[in-house]
This record gives structure tokens, sequence and C-alpha cells, in this order.
């Protein structure tokens, strides 16, 4: 059976997010000891490339990589959350 809308909706989210995922990883491949808010990875981590992701898809992207260890979550004073490489990431590991 055809998908319904909403369910095309929810594939084309997670799709995003999937990409927003690989393109934080492949940041923090270039920049291992970054850090930084969701804000400042829409702006500087993924910059331009991010015309169609929501907040809630960068949010979701983080929030996935949290979970499978890939990203540090620290919230600092202000109550503000900053994410960072949870370990350097090298060949050996891979």
């Amino acid at each position: 059976p055809p998908l319904t809308v909403a369910q095309r909706e929810v594939e084309q989210f997670e799709a995003i997010v999937a990409t927003l995922a690989e393109q934080i990883l492949s940041y923090l491949d270039s920049h291992p000891r970054a850090a930084d808010s969701r804000k400042g990875i829409e702006r500087w981590w993924l910059g331009s490339g991010t015309g169609l992701a929501s907040p809630d898809a960068v949010q979701q992207a983080l929030d996935e990589l949290v979970a499978r260890g890939h990203l540090w979550r620290r919230e600092i004073m202000g109550g503000e959350v900053i994410y960072s490489l949870a370990e350097p990431r090298n060949e050996k590991d891979e």
C-alpha cells in the first residue's frame, strides 16, 4: 500500500536527521576538540548546508549521537547545553 503523507513526512525527517548526524561526525573528524551549543553547531559546524533542517531535526541528530556514545552532552552555567566528541575518533577504532 502507498505511504500516507504522515509516513512520508516521518521518513523525510528521519533521512534529514541521519544526514545531519553524518555531517556532525564529519565535522568532528576534522575538528575533534570542537564543542558548541545546538545553535552554534547549526551555524558553525553545519553552516549553509542545513537550509532544510529544522532546529528539531538538528536536536534529534544530536540526541541520537549522544545515545550512541559519539557525543558528550554537558550542561553549563545558565542551563546551556554543550556538545562535544565523546572521545577522539581515529582509523584504528573503525
